[in-house]
């Protein structure tokens, strides 16, 4: 091949495409390459780390900050900067997600960021929280979502990880953000409640307290509304509205009707307790679970307890009287639970003994006047006509309802129909 051959056959091969083989052959060479360097730099920074004194001031390091460079060029997903969490090194890994705080927006990096605010320590929770600050947007409450993540018992670590969450907080305050707990009040329960109230009330002598009060104030109308059900469940049981409750209830325009007249009365203002009383078998629970059903489907909690279910296991001078205290808690504050009593009759003597007759009736009386607690109780009209006589003032505590028993063509009519009337008595 002569000179001039050669020469047009070397220029054919430079203008000839690379194959999509040969491109991603060297693009992981280059990457390869950059994260060599970015570990060589972390080995470098391992060994000084020791002698920075916060992680901000890591931040502005020269050998942090050229290893931040080598990764954030494109050669890398956010995911994989993320993921170098699993490297020896934990500088590599802050140097990845200071990557990552320098990345254009994406909010899709907001749930993969707050994970891994929980995988260390504050110098670790720094960068996820610069990288956060990035990546959420104003409408999305930061300060929520990280003092959410914050336990009371952190120790000493506490006032250190509010000091370094300060300078991103203040700063999204100032861009307009609004401090809120949102949905994440869904997931607390009684001992996470009181962790946050200790956390936030730490954080108001700080210069976060801008942050903490309206969060204060959120947390604190939560635990008003809050209906600890570890505690119902230790006396009676919680009923589960994804699970059948009882009988079924026939779905009927005049028993409609009747469910309708007892929410009417629990719900009015003030509110007020139910009797439901007849004889055995013409509907009282019937009534009951269309009730029951109804509140739940409006977000209600019902509640379960006999006296006997109170009373149990009770030995001791106070104890029982303490059951109820915590009950009480439970049940009153306006909150949306309602106890159903199945035999109602039985709380005028639960809870007596020798030295004390003073029954679970008793002791609730007056919160029923109140309506401070919402009961629907079931008794036979026997027991109710004693109950009236003995006592008299739970007559005008609660509404009395009397279901009456069906006559022979009414019940015909109900086998067909699946009607059962309920008559107001007073």
């Amino acid at each position: 091949m002569g000179i001039v051959e050669y020469l047009k056959q070397l220029l054919k091969n430079l203008n000839k495409p690379e194959s999509q083989e040969e491109l991603d052959r060297k693009t992981e060479l280059a990457k390869r390459t950059q994260m060599a360097a970015a570990k060589a730099q972390a080995a470098v920074v391992d060994t000084i780390i020791d002698d920075v004194d916060s992680p901000a001031d890591l931040a502005e390091r020269h050998d942090f900050r050229l290893g931040v460079d080598k990764l954030k060029t494109s050669f890398f997903t956010s995911k994989e900067l993320l993921d170098l969490g699993d490297d020896a090194s934990k500088a590599l890994w802050q140097m990845g997600v200071e990557a990552v705080s320098q990345r254009d927006s994406d909010e899709e990096l907001v749930a993969p960021l707050l994970l891994k605010f929980d995988e260390g320590g504050p110098w670790h929770q720094y960068f996820v929280m610069k990288a956060l600050q990035r990546h959420t947007p104003l409408e999305h409450s930061l300060a929520g979502e990280i003092f959410f993540k914050i336990k009371e018992n952190e120790g000493p670590w506490l006032d250190y990880m509010l000091k370094i969450m300060t300078p991103v907080l203040k700063e999204r305050l100032e861009d307009g953000e609004k401090p809120s707990f949102g949905e994440l009040l869904e997931k607390l329960d009684a001992e996470k409640g009181e962790s946050q109230h200790g956390v936030l009330t730490t954080a108001l002598e700080t210069p976060l307290k801008e942050a903490a009060e309206p969060l204060l104030v959120e947390l604190e109308q939560w635990r008003d509304a809050y209906i600890d059900r570890k505690v119902l469940q230790t006396i009676g049981q919680v009923w589960d509205p994804k699970a059948e409750t009882g009988p079924l209830v026939i779905d009927h325009p005049d028993l409609a009707d009747q469910v309708k007249d007892v929410l009417r009365t629990i719900r009015q203002t003030p509110r007020r307790s139910v009797l439901l009383t007849g004889e055995h078998g013409v509907g009282k629970t019937a009534v009951m679970r269309g009730v029951g059903r109804e509140l739940m489907g409006r977000g209600w909690i019902v509640f379960e307890a006999r006296g006997s279910d109170i009373s149990a296991g009770m030995k001791y001078f106070g104890e029982l009287e303490q059951r109820m205290k915590n009950l009480v808690k439970q049940l009153s504050g306006g909150r949306q639970i309602l106890w159903y009593v199945p035999d109602f009759q039985a709380l005028s003597w639960a809870g007596t003994h020798e030295s004390s007759r003073t029954s679970i009736l008793d002791m609730i009386m007056p919160l029923l006047e109140s309506g401070e607690i919402i009961i629907v109780g079931e008794l036979p009209a026997a027991a109710f006509e004693k109950l009236a006589q003995d006592k008299p003032r739970l007559m005008t505590a609660c509404e009395v309802y009397r279901i009456e028993p069906l006559g022979e063509t009414a019940t015909l009519e109900l086998a067909a129909a699946g009607r059962r009337p309920l008559v107001r008595t007073c």
